[in-house]
């Protein structure tokens, strides 16, 4: 088994007030080795959140990761920042 396949792999995502947080995340996971699959968004442009929540589940069904996160002010029921995180521990069906 190479060392990759070894490390959970991780689908995650953000709306625009969560992307600076997500950044982060992904690079700090990035640089410890762990296969990443960012599904967006990109930037801090205002974006429609429910696409990229929709983006990381449907990572999750295709690839299975170990992990979801997602990043978001609007999940948490503030219009900006602080960020929320949601996550799953649970291997995807």
């Amino acid at each position: 088994m190479s060392e990759t396949d070894a490390q959970p792999r991780i689908a995650i995502g953000s709306d625009h007030p969560g992307f600076p947080v997500k950044e982060a995340v992904r690079k700090y996971l990035e640089a410890a080795g762990y296969p990443v699959g960012d599904q967006g968004t990109w930037s801090e442009e205002s974006v429609d959140y429910p696409d990229y929540g929709k983006a990381v589940g449907e990572r999750g069904l295709q690839n299975k990761p170990i992990l979801a996160s997602l990043f978001a002010a609007q999940a948490s029921g503030f219009p900006s920042p602080p960020t929320s995180l949601w996550h799953s521990c649970r291997p995807c069906p």
